[in-house]
């Protein structure tokens, strides 16, 4: 028996084990519910959170809602595991898959999917923005005002009023969001908010048409396969949740997704155009969020896996010529963008505003059981199936993982709360990589699997939006 006829049966009893693990985890987590609760309790006064009242209730209400979510991802792998039972791999080519190779319904189920999928993430973003009172933290809105009236006016006055503001103003070093959002709010005449939301909706469905076209196309896994990730990615809950809401994490998510895409490109295709386009994506991040800041280190790295995949310092001549080549990339990518930013901040008067928003990173979400179950929330999918298809990765599926890596070391090194939303930036590259495990799937149970598959996981991350259980 080979692999491909043994493997239904191995991932039967896989699955089995993992619905019995879940169901005495829900059990478990019932009976000790209690006790979490009066280990939180208090958790955000202790710490001196100054918004400790609202963050106390949130935490409760998560703690408590966490039961129901336990209780769907039982019912879910009950599902999972029968549909991996014995006699299902018999209907694996049914009419599903017929129904697939036909190319007007496979373009009229991809887009009601997609229309679907817009408008879940738009109604549970909003829903979440309303029941945390309609807010515009970190004052983006008012920045993004007084960037509006100097670009209207053009007046020294409105500009001495901007800049007084922004020397204040521990966020006055990301102004590129803002700018576009009053670019928007005066060629409309739309709210702020508004122009601010709709930005980041645009972002969100450009980081999945990237992803799509650059990340996942060229992995030729078909049609099928191509939308199903493409699904995964529109249903995660992280997504979802910041793609309508005033948080500038949207923009970030399609920053850090464009980079990836060019920086692969520039392996394959050495040139000054793509030298020229990583310079100004890492330059005009950092004028994005504070968050973008692990990205200067991106192409250094894969410099580095490169040279070792390739035996660039096995000889001495090759290592020179690694070395000038890694010098002039650090140069370009690293140190040019790092000037500009700091130019800016000394230009402007923003070190001081700069170096506290770097303190004020430090709070009671720092707390790492908080950034653990922030990485499952916007990414367990997407590891499981990593693992399933880790027979398969490519060159370029290492560097992807390798980014990813790269990003969350510096959430879990550095004093970074643990929210959900700091975790976008990891969606883009692991889900191009995930294909892989959605060829193992496919070819286990065919498209029917696949479909059940992507249609669970979206259901548990819809389970975690509607049970409020975002970070």
């Amino acid at each position: 028996m080979n692999d491909l006829d043994s493997r239904p049966t191995s991932w039967f009893r896989g699955s089995v084990i993992a619905t019995i693990i879940a169901g005495l985890l829900a059990v478990f987590y019932y009976y000790t519910l209690p006790a979490l609760g009066h280990f939180f309790e208090g958790f955000y006064q202790i710490r001196n959170d100054p918004a400790s009242e609202w963050r106390e209730i949130l935490l409760q209400e998560r703690l408590q809602n966490y039961l129901y979510f336990f209780s769907a991802a039982f019912l879910s792998l009950v599902v999972w595991t029968v549909s991996l039972g014995p006699g299902s791999s018999q209907i694996r080519q049914n009419r599903w898959g017929r129904l697939l190779e036909n190319r007007i319904a496979r373009f009229l189920v991809a887009g009601v999917c997609f229309g679907l999928v817009i408008a879940l993430a738009v109604l549970f973003s909003n829903r979440e923005w309303n029941r945390l009172g309609r807010p515009c933290w970190d004052n983006y809105c008012l920045y993004t005002e007084l960037i509006a009236q100097w670009l209207n006016s053009r007046t020294r006055e409105t500009f001495a009023i901007l800049l007084e503001f922004m020397r204040g103003y521990d966020h006055a070093n990301s102004p590129l969001g803002p700018l576009l959002f009053s670019l928007l709010k005066l060629a409309t005449g739309w709210e702020v908010t508004t122009a601010f939301r709709l930005t980041n909706l645009a972002a969100t469905v450009g980081t999945g048409l990237l992803l799509w076209r650059c990340l996942i196309r060229p992995a030729r896994l078909g049609p099928f396969l191509e939308g199903a990730l493409l699904f995964l990615f529109g249903t995660n809950m992280v997504v979802a949740r910041c793609s309508f809401f005033p948080q500038t994490d949207a923009l970030v998510l399609f920053w850090t997704t464009a980079l990836l895409v060019v920086a692969l490109r520039r392996l394959d295709q050495p040139g000054l155009f793509f030298d020229v386009c990583a310079c100004a994506l890492l330059t005009s991040g950092l004028w994005v969020k504070l968050s973008f800041l692990p990205a200067l280190a991106l192409i250094p790295l894969w410099r580095i896996l490169v040279g070792w995949r390739e035996r660039a310092f096995a000889s001495r001549q090759g290592f020179k010529d690694w070395i000038a080549l890694f010098a002039g990339e650090l140069f370009r990518f690293v140190l040019v963008p790092a000037f500009c930013f700091l130019g800016f901040l000394h230009l402007f008067g923003l070190k001081d505003m700069f170096l506290l928003e770097l303190h004020a990173m430090k709070m009671a979400d720092t707390f790492f059981p908080f950034k653990l179950v922030s990485l499952l929330h916007a990414v367990l999918v997407f590891l499981i199936l990593i693992l399933w298809g880790r027979k398969r990765l490519q060159s370029s599926d290492h560097l992807l993982l390798a980014g990813a890596g790269l990003y969350l070391l510096s959430l879990w090194l550095s004093t970074a709360a643990g929210w959900d939303r700091f975790y976008l930036p990891l969606i883009p590259p692991l889900c191009g990589v995930a294909g892989r495990g959605l060829v193992v799937v496919r070819e286990t149970g065919g498209p029917r699997l696949v479909g059940i598959f992507v249609l669970l996981a979206a259901l548990l991350n819809y389970c975690l939006l509607y049970f409020r259980l975002f970070y």
